[in-house]
C-alpha cells in the first residue's frame, strides 16, 4: 500500500490528471481484456477437487496465452477506431504498451494458481511485491523523462516482463505448450460459468473509461481514478480476503453452519479492517493532497467518500459472492452483478452529464441497491448472516467519510462507536481468537 501511494504520488504529480486518464482508459480496456483471457482457468486450477498435473497446468497457459494474444491484435487492429472513439491525446502509444504486457501476465497465471492452491500466500506476496516495485521505479523514470501517460504504461510492461521468470521459479513450474480437447472443454465447462459472472462485474471499470471520457474528458477520467486508486489501496483487506476466500471455504462446503459463522465474522470483521482507514484517509486527504499531488488533483476528494462507501457496503458481503461460488451458484453471482451494472452505469450515464464528477458518485450509491440481490440469494444457501457487527461499526464510518461535506457532527456516532465497552469486548474477543488460531 505504502508503495502504490508513493508511486501515485511521484507519477500523478508529474504526468497530470489528462496524462493519467489517457493511461487509465487504456489500462481499463487491457484489464477487460485480461479478465476475458482468464476463462475462469485459474479458478478451475485452484478449486479443482483433484491436483492438477503440470500437463494441465501447462494446457491452460497455453489456451489463456492463445485467447489473450489473439484478444490483444484484435485490439491493436482496431486502434484507429479505438482512438476516433475516445479521441484522447496519445492514446495510440499507451494502448499498444498495455497490449504487450497481457500476453506476459497471462503466462504468469497459471504459477500463481498453483501458489494459491497450496495456500503459499507468502511467495505470491513477494512476487507480487516485487513486481510491484519494478513498476513503480521505471514508472517514476519515466515520468520524470517527460514520457507523460506513456510513463506509467512502460512500467506495468517492464513488471510484467520481470514478474513471469520470478513466478515461474516461485512455484517450480516450467512453461511448455500443450493441448487436449477433451481437457480443454473440461477446463472451460467449469471455468466460464465462473468466468461469465465476473466478466459483467469487471464491466464496472469500463464505466469510468467509456461514460465519462466521453461526456468530461480525459482529466475527469483521472480525477476519478486516482479516487477508485485511493479506495483500492485502503481496502487492501478486502482484496486479500476474497482470494483467500475461494479455497478457503471450499474446505467447509458440507457444512452451512460454519459457512454462514464464517460469513457473519467475515463482514464484521472486514468493516473493521477497511473502514478506519477509508474514514481516516478521508478527513486527513482534504488537507494534504493538494499539497503533495498539486491542485489540478483536489476534485479527486469530492468524489472519494462516494466511492469509499461503495467498498465499504461491499465489504460486508465481500464473502457472499465466494460462499455461492463454493456451491456453484455461478448463474446466482451473474444475476446479482448484472442488477448491480444495471444500476451503476445506467445511473452514471444519466447522471455524469448533468452533475458532473460528482454524478459519478450518485451512481456508486445507487448501485448498492444491488446488495439487497446478493444477499437473498445467500440466505437460500445457507440462511441469514448476522450483520449486527458490520452495521455497529459500518454505519458511523459510512457516516464519518463525509465529514468534509456534513461537518463535525458526523464524526459524534463513530466517537461513540469507538469509546463504548462492547467496542473493547469485541475486539478483545477476537484478538483472542486470532491468537489460539495462529498459536
Amino acid at each position: 500500500m505504502v508503495l502504490s501511494l508513493l508511486s501515485l504520488l511521484l507519477v500523478t504529480r508529474v504526468i497530470g490528471p489528462s496524462n493519467y486518464g489517457v493511461y487509465v482508459v487504456a489500462a481499463s480496456l487491457q484489464s477487460y481484456l485480461f479478465s476475458l483471457s482468464l476463462l475462469g482457468l485459474n479458478v478451475y486450477l485452484i478449486r479443482n477437487e483433484t491436483v492438477p498435473s503440470a500437463y494441465e497446468y501447462n494446457v491452460a497457459a497455453t489456451l489463456m496465452f492463445a485467447v489473450g494474444t489473439g484478444l490483444a491484435l484484435l485490439t491493436f487492429f482496431s486502434l484507429p477506431l479505438l482512438e476516433t472513439t475516445f479521441k484522447l491525446p496519445h492514446f495510440g502509444a499507451v494502448l499498444p504498451l498495455m497490449l504487450l504486457a497481457l500476453p506476459v501476465q497471462l503466462l504468469g497465471i497459471t504459477a500463481i494458481a498453483q501458489l494459491e492452491r497450496d495456500l503459499n500466500y507468502e511467495r505470491v506476496a513477494l512476487a507480487e511485491l516485487i513486481i510491484q516495485v519494478v513498476n513503480m521505479l521505471v514508472a517514476v523514470a519515466m515520468a520524470w523523462q517527460g514520457f507523460g501517460a506513456v510513463a506509467p504504461a512502460l512500467g506495468v510492461l517492464t513488471s510484467q516482463l520481470v514478474g513471469l521468470p520470478l513466478l515461474l521459479w516461485f512455484s517450480g513450474r516450467r512453461l511448455k505448450p500443450g493441448w487436449d480437447s477433451t481437457l480443454v472443454r473440461q477446463m472451460l465447462s467449469y471455468g466460464l460459468a465462473y468466468a461469465a459472472a465476473n466478466w459483467v462485474w469487471q464491466l464496472r471499470q469500463l464505466v469510468n473509461p467509456l461514460i465519462v471520457a466521453r461526456f468530461l474528458g480525459a482529466e475527469a477520467v483521472g480525477i476519478i481514478a486516482l479516487a477508485i486508486r485511493f479506495v483500492d489501496l485502503l481496502s487492501f483487506a478486502k482484496s486479500a480476503t476474497y482470494r483467500i476466500a475461494l479455497s478457503a471455504l471450499s474446505k467447509m462446503q458440507d457444512d452451512k453452519q460454519r459457512i454462514r459463522k464464517a460469513v457473519t465474522e467475515g463482514a464484521g470483521l472486514q468493516v473493521l479492517a477497511v473502514g478506519p482507514f477509508l474514514v481516516m484517509f478521508a478527513l486527513v486527504a482534504p488537507l494534504v493532497l493538494p499539497k503533495f499531488f498539486g491542485a489540478s488533483w483536489a476534485a479527486s476528494m469530492t468524489i472519494f467518500p462516494f466511492i469509499a462507501l461503495g467498498v465499504l457496503v461491499n465489504a460486508v458481503f465481500n464473502l457472499h459472492s465466494s460462499v455461492l461460488y463454493v456451491f456453484k451458484r455461478n448463474l446466482d453471482v451473474a444475476l446479482f452483478h448484472v442488477v448491480h451494472i444495471m444500476l451503476f452505469a445506467l445511473s452514471a450515464y444519466l447522471l455524469v452529464p448533468r452533475y458532473g464528477v460528482i454524478g459519478y458518485g450518485w451512481a456508486e450509491v445507487v448501485g448498492i441497491l444491488a446488495y439487497i440481490v446478493i444477499h437473498t440469494l445467500i440466505v437460500r444457501q445457507v440462511g441469514s448472516p448476522n450483520y449486527k457487527l458490520a452495521a455497529f461499526w459500518g454505519l458511523p464510518c459510512a457516516l464519518a467519510l463525509f465529514t468534509h461535506f456534513i461537518g463535525p457532527l458526523a464524526l459524534v456516532p463513530l466517537t461513540v462507536v469507538v469509546i463504548m465497552p462492547y467496542t473493547r469486548r469485541t475486539l478483545k474477543k477476537y484478538a483472542g481468537q486470532m491468537r489460539l488460531r495462529h498459536g
